[in-house]
């Protein structure tokens, strides 16, 4: 089963081939949070929020997103500078 969400992600499957989702999901999946209760619900909240309403629409806006609005979606997650500045520093490598 792994193998092959592994393989859908690398094929960019996930999240409809959106990459700012697959970004916010890796940043959360990768601080250890559990993938199924609280980073799915999150990243679906993020999804309808910013990336369905156009408000972040590519990694460049993800990176210079304003901090407080994410913590609207992800406060509930962790303390939120975690999981942002993972997103940041994904985006800017």
């Amino acid at each position: 089963m792994l193998g092959v969400y592994c393989s859908r992600f690398l094929r960019t499957e996930r999240w409809g081939g959106c990459v700012v989702l697959m970004v916010v999901d890796a940043a959360f999946t990768s601080i250890g949070l559990n993938y199924f209760t609280p980073v799915v619900p999150k990243v679906e909240e993020f999804n309808k929020r910013f990336v369905e309403t156009g408000r972040i629409k590519n990694l460049k806006e993800l990176a210079e997103a304003d901090i407080n609005e994410l913590r609207e979606v992800w406060n509930q997650v962790d303390d939120c500078g975690g999981g942002y500045g993972l997103c940041r520093g994904q985006v800017t490598l």
